[in-house]
């Protein structure tokens, strides 16, 4: 599939082989681009490179054009930027099903099962620091949650709705071998689009409730 997710740092310079992403096929950006996006690209306009440097947390999603054959020309799809204030890929592996379960608005509980690929990292708050002897010190680096993504494409109207309600439930686990563990989604970690073909995908970021604990000076 060639809609892209890319997970990246805030206020971090990520430069992107666009060949190697995109195994070679002829790709254009199509939307436009804000001024930390910049677009590097050939005499037919097609991007080499992209040099890549989000100023905040958010999540962002630009529309490319893949070139399909001369009868087809290029064909849209998505690339979404998750940007973090520290968010580092570890694996990712579809051969594990990840089951969230979450409280409606109708005091009832509802799930869903995602059974494709999944994405996982960290994510950090904002760091204290204080110079010592003109030495920069971190007394504080935030705290520092266990982050994971999750995807489901080709999925129907049905699912799509009851999928949107899970960042506005007040409470939300991941169910596994028995266990809940407690979980956190906020409304800008649910995006939901539309494929050219018409089918219906979603991705979800969440981060666990519990953090983990790290040295502090």
């Amino acid at each position: 599939m060639a809609n892209k997710v890319l997970n990246l740092e805030a206020g971090e310079l990520t430069i992107v082989d666009v060949n190697a992403l995109y195994g070679g096929d002829a790709v254009k950006v199509l939307s436009t681009l804000p001024a930390w996006f910049v677009n590097n690209v050939d005499i037919n306009g097609n991007s080499l490179t992209w040099n890549i440097n989000p100023p905040f947390e958010s999540t962002f999603i630009f529309n490319v054009g893949i070139f399909e054959d001369p009868d087809v020309g290029y064909v849209t799809y998505t690339l979404t930027l998750n940007v973090a204030d520290t968010f580092e890929n570890i694996d990712n592996c579809c051969d594990e099903q990840v089951n969230i379960v979450w409280f409606n608005r109708v005091s009832g509980y509802q799930n869903y099962i995602f059974t494709q690929r999944k994405d996982y990292g960290v994510k950090m708050g904002k760091e204290i620091s204080f110079i010592n002897n003109d030495t920069i010190k971190y007394g504080e680096k935030g705290r520092v949650y266990n982050r994971k993504i999750v995807y489901a494409s080709g999925i129907s109207e049905n699912e799509m709705d009851n999928i949107s309600t899970l960042p506005y439930s007040i409470q939300a686990w991941e169910y596994k071998d028995g266990e809940f563990t407690e979980i956190y989604v906020d409304s800008q970690d649910l995006i939901k689009y539309t494929t050219k073909d018409g089918f219906l995908e979603v991705n979800i970021s969440f981060i666990y409730s519990k953090n983990l604990r790290i040295q502090r000076q």
